[in-house]
């Protein structure tokens, strides 16, 4: 029923946002050529202003942009309302001016100033610039020959609404691929974006995210691929994150859903949840429902990480109902570690050959209402905790239905492997049944070890047929 529900939600979104993108194909719209507006697609020249006379002459009615094939340079092209902008796809290259500093980007809506003008309509939903595609054709950084910069982005959104981004390949950004932010006084949001079926290629992993998203709801990313991307001290492919402090009255993460990516040899994360405010700066907006489903990751520092800096974790703490379901998720050092989280979802996901087990509640940072179920865990905890599940601080957690196999490490000289390992930190409430241990390389020593410095509940804990 979950699914079925989900799916009805997805399509709704996708409808909304294709009134505006297939518009093209049922009515007939303006279309000029950026060649008319003195373009030069040399690779050198600089064609900021051709482009951004383009798009003015479009003029508030809007219409289509299209580029031939070329090489375009330019930087700080300011979007407005019902553009298309298309190409000839990867022969198509929109590419970044060198010498970038302090917050520049390729192409931009509502970027460099905090005062949006009023949407229409609901003030509190969507942002002053609406209805752009973007399609393909290729958005090119300098990340190789002038390596990282926090704050040179190839797109950034600012208080928009109904945008789709589709068949774009973002190659050599310095900063992030895709910025989605919110720059205002007042209070403003990101809708209805869907980002699809492109390509982003840090190819030096010396860059920020592919993409960011500080504020927005009803965002789809689905059947991109992403690669050789994000520094160490970066979050990652995909990060979720609210400005610290800034615009916390107000903002809104809601019906977030990333579907059916790929992830390839990433410097840190995937997938990245990161709420950096206290308690007391808890979010006045919306932080929930996100869904993270179909997707692989292979190679990555941890693929999903989820973290919030809440001082306490209780019944009075926002569930986030985030969703991982149907993932593959490989060669990493950790699968997933969720830490201060409360409401998440773990299920019929396949973990394989990670140096560390999922990790629940570590650094002291308890989880709270979380659902492990019906997943595979092989060969996880091969270095670092010798198990497919750590436990640290956590409350009200039900491990079920799962098979772990062949956790745990094993050489000449040693050998040590569980299932389900809770370390230092303490637990409550935590169900466990209905697992199945298998071991056919007779690695997996035990099914749990509880360590010396754990304080375990056991008058609260439910233990039962579980297959060892």
């Amino acid at each position: 029923m979950k699914k079925i529900f989900t799916l009805i939600i997805i399509t709704m979104f996708t409808m909304m946002i294709n009134c505006f993108a297939d518009t093209d194909s049922k009515t007939e719209i303006k279309t000029i050529n950026i060649m008319d507006f003195n373009a030069v697609a040399d690779g050198f020249t600089d064609n900021t202003a051709a482009i951004q006379r383009a798009i003015d002459f479009l003029g508030e009615e809007g219409g289509r942009l299209y580029f031939p094939e070329g090489v375009y340079c330019a930087n700080n092209i300011k979007l407005k309302s019902n553009i298309i902008i298309e190409g000839e796809g990867s022969k198509t290259v929109l590419k970044q001016l060198e010498g970038l500093s302090g917050y520049q980007t390729l192409i931009g809506a509502n970027q460099g100033g905090a005062g949006t003008l009023k949407p229409e309509g609901n003030n509190s939903l969507t942002g002053s610039i609406t209805n752009i595609s973007i399609k393909n054709i290729k958005l090119s950084g300098t990340v190789e020959k002038e390596g990282f910069s926090e704050w040179v982005h190839l797109l950034a959104l600012n208080s928009v609404s109904n945008v789709k981004i589709d068949k774009v390949v973002f190659e050599g950004f310095r900063g992030d691929a895709i910025f989605i932010g919110v720059e205002s006084t007042e209070e403003r949001h990101n809708s209805n974006i869907i980002i699809s079926n492109s390509v982003f290629d840090g190819i030096n992993k010396d860059n920020r995210n592919a993409i960011s998203i500080l504020d927005g709801k009803d965002i789809i990313i689905k059947n991109n691929h992403f690669t050789r991307l994000t520094r160490e001290d970066m979050p990652g492919a995909i990060d979720i994150e609210p400005n610290e402090n800034s615009s916390i009255e107000w903002t809104v993460l809601q019906n977030i859903n990333i579907l059916n990516n790929t992830f390839k040899d990433l410097g840190k994360m995937a997938i990245v949840y990161k709420n950096p405010n206290l308690q007391s700066e808890m979010l006045k907006g919306s932080a929930n429902n996100i869904i993270v489903e179909g997707n692989e990751i292979d190679g990555a520092f941890v693929g999903i990480y989820l973290d919030q800096e809440y001082q306490t974790l209780d019944d009075n703490t926002p569930s986030l109902n985030i969703s991982i379901n149907n993932n593959i998720i490989k060669n990493c050092f950790s699968p997933l570690q969720a830490l201060g989280t409360r409401g998440v979802e773990v299920s019929n996901n396949y973990f394989e050959n990670c140096e560390s087990g999922l990790g629940l509640g570590i650094n002291k940072k308890k989880v709270l209402d979380i659902t492990i179920s019906n997943n595979t865990f092989s060969r996880l905890g091969k270095t670092a905790d010798v198990s497919g599940v750590f436990i640290n601080v956590a409350s009200r957690v039900t491990i079920n239905d799962n098979y772990f196999i062949d956790c745990g490490a094993s050489s000449k000289s040693y050998k040590e492997g569980y299932a389900i390992t809770f370390y230092e930190g303490n637990t409550d409430y935590i169900t466990i049944e209905r697992n199945i241990l298998l071991s056919p390389n007779d690695i997996t020593t035990k099914f749990i070890y509880i360590s010396k410095a754990h304080i375990i509940n056991t008058k609260t804990n439910i233990w039962r047929e579980n297959i060892l």
